[in-house]
């Protein structure tokens, strides 16, 4: 999983770049806020931005979400998506 990409630029200039994975494989953590801002748009894709907004408030407070709550955030993920 590694890479070495080299480009010639048309003005005879050359840049470099070596990627040695992805970030999140194995010894590669996602930083939380990248990691975030993945989820949110996946869901934003899926349910439109404000059911994401909603799902992301949500997920950031899941672990105070009382039994009710917490049925209600996964009826909100499995439910058909607002504009599909």
């Amino acid at each position: 999983m590694k890479v070495d990409v080299r480009v010639e630029l048309a003005d005879g200039r050359t840049v470099s770049v070596h990627c040695d994975g992805p970030p999140g494989i194995w010894g590669k953590p996602v930083d939380p806020p990248r990691l975030a801002a993945k989820a949110r748009d996946c869901l934003a894709t899926a349910f439109g931005e404000a059911r994401a907004d909603h799902i992301m408030a949500d997920a950031s407070r899941f672990g105070d979400l009382p039994a009710k709550g917490f049925l209600e955030f996964l009826s909100g993920l499995s439910s058909r998506p607002a504009h599909g």
